[in-house]
């Protein structure tokens, strides 16, 4: 199962057509083990609705910068707020 369906991320995304399945299906996969790692966790519940939301909002920030040329945000992140704000409750620390 992952972490979101492709019709889920079409319709956030507001694609309706197919020309761009293919690469939405690699942000899917790219979402989920970005926040696999994020969280420090390998077995995260992948359908709690926050972690659902911040990876929405995720692949939305990679699709509206495909090429990756603007994706430092203001606030010196690489991540917009609203996806670390989804996901920091669930990030376990790590040990040092």
């Amino acid at each position: 199962m992952s972490i979101v369906a492709l019709s889920e991320v079409k319709q956030h995304l507001r694609y309706d057509d197919s020309e761009s399945d293919v690469i939405l299906e690699l942000y899917i996969n790219a979402a989920e083990a970005f926040i696999k790692k994020y969280l420090n966790q390998t077995d995260v519940d992948l359908s709690n609705i926050a972690i659902k939301q911040a990876a929405l909002l995720l692949i939305g920030h990679w699709d509206a910068d495909r090429n990756g040329g603007s994706s430092e945000l203001p606030n010196g992140q690489h991540l917009p707020s609203a996806v670390l704000a989804l996901l920091e409750p669930f990030r376990m620390p790590l040990v040092v």
